[in-house]
């Protein structure tokens, strides 16, 4: 497709998309309300950076004219795909109940939750309404496999050379350039499948080599290890349900290779790298302080174990606001952008604490409904997913067949981490996450023979 063909919406699309790559690098987290990190940026009372200006002009000016004119020629409102219709419906209605709440109330962090949880999560109503070319769809993702594949390569140098970057280039904080490994964790998900699918590449085993080098250096950045873990089991059990005897026996040795490259690979690198992991590792994921040694760790494991919360305090957490929900009768109790009051013995007591798992963020700022409705959709997502991709016979000369595994199981690993992170809330993520739900959304009908009904 040449660039003088491109239909408005494909432009628009490709100028969105590469503008959210290019902020993946450039400026990788918005950490606040009121910064955009690092230049440039939209000051509009608030700060906005270019691609997030865009994101939000595309959400409301697109959205406007899908859902408006749509509702004006047929009197409908297409909210969501065949056998999505009800949950979403039933989904979106809460939350806009919740959103009216939150305005009455005027809850203190409604402008925050509009912003970084409305208009994102607005992008799947408007992308499955959208119509576009194959060829568009397998760019953009495209887009976002070479964005990880810079985003790797940024993690060697920012890890070895930091002051070899310049200082506005991208945010180095410790929620700034963890955002950008998002694209590397998708980056080797989609070189992992093509290995499984399509068989031994030079090319694909270098990027998963590198990639495990490079999530091995960031060990501390716990979203992203766990996120590409999940992934990469999503895409194993996706490969061992095809029952091709090729890709399953692949689906094994990978499973084995994974962790004994890493055993290696920590083995082989100097001490004093060695011990420098070994104490992130135990203070990020065993909250262990004051280690300088794998020895020193085992010694330290066993009692640390008995008087350390694992889980960082999330348990308690998620227990805060399932049960400050409990007094909103479904629908949100302090509305969209309340308060919960969250007590931890970790963390004390701190009003309006992340909630680090979407399901008690919906609860408590959305009502149990949507929570409820949230884990149907997720859940009948996924049996589609399992069901129909293992065994796909279809292709259209765009993607290839492990194309659909590999964006089915990043998202896959996207939606685990929300369950102990928090709903999604980066713009450029979201854009590429709810494009990704979309292309595979319209695929189930296709790799059943259906007929997608409006």
């Amino acid at each position: 497709m040449r660039f003088k063909s491109l239909s408005k919406t494909d432009g628009v699309l490709f100028l969105i998309s590469g503008i959210c790559a290019l902020e993946f690098l450039y400026a990788p987290q918005i950490p606040a309300w009121n910064t955009a990190g690092v230049f440039p940026s939209i000051p509009i009372g608030v700060r906005f950076s270019v691609g997030e200006a865009l994101v939000g002009t595309f959400v409301v000016i697109v959205g406007g004219y899908v859902f408006g004119g749509r509702a004006f020629r047929s009197g409908r409102i297409h909210i969501a795909p065949f056998g999505y219709k009800a949950l979403t419906g039933l989904f979106l209605l809460s939350v806009v109940l919740s959103l009216g709440v939150g305005i009455v109330l005027r809850a203190p962090g409604l402008v925050t939750e509009v912003r970084e949880f409305i208009i994102p999560g607005l992008l799947f109503f408007i992308f499955v309404n959208l119509t576009f070319e194959y060829s568009t769809e397998y760019k953009i993702v495209r887009m976002f496999y070479w964005t990880g594949i810079a985003s790797l390569l940024l993690g060697v140098v920012v890890f070895f050379a930091p002051s070899s970057i310049p200082g506005n280039m991208f945010t180095l904080s410790e929620g700034g350039f963890w955002v950008a490994l998002y694209a590397g964790v998708f980056s080797a998900v989609w070189a992992a499948t093509r290995l499984l699918w399509n068989g031994f590449t030079w090319e694909n085993s270098f990027i998963v080599l590198g990639a495990l080098g490079v999530f091995l250096l960031w060990i501390g950045n716990k979203p992203i290890i766990f996120t590409f873990f999940v992934s990469v089991g999503a895409l194993t059990l996706t490969a061992l349900l095809s029952k091709e005897s090729s890709i399953v026996s692949r689906a094994r040795n990978l499973v084995i290779a994974l962790p004994s490259i890493l055993v290696f690979a920590f083995y082989v690198i100097p001490a004093s790298a060695k011990n420098a992991l070994v104490k992130t590792f135990a203070w990020r994921y065993l909250k262990i302080q004051d280690v300088s040694s794998l020895q020193e760790l085992q010694t330290n494991f066993a009692s640390a174990e008995q008087k350390q919360d694992l889980s960082a305090g999330r348990f308690d957490i998620w227990g805060s606001y399932f049960q400050d929900a409990v007094s909103g009768l479904g629908l949100a109790p302090d509305g969209l952008g309340g308060a919960a009051n969250v007590y931890t013995p970790l963390h004390g007591y701190r009003p309006g604490f992340p909630a680090h798992n979407t399901v008690a963020y919906l609860s408590y700022h959305a009502g149990y409904v949507a929570a409820i409705a949230y884990v149907l959709i997720v859940g009948f997502f996924l049996y589609q997913g399992f069901r129909y991709l293992p065994r796909q016979r279809w292709q259209n000369g765009v993607f290839e067949k492990a194309d659909l595994v590999a964006l089915f199981s990043f998202v896959v690993g996207i939606i685990a981490v929300g369950l102990v992170g928090g709903p999604l809330k980066d713009f450029r993520l979201a854009w590429f996450f709810w494009f990704s739900v979309a292309v595979l959304i319209r695929r189930w009908s296709t790799l059943t023979g259906e007929r997608q009904k409006a």
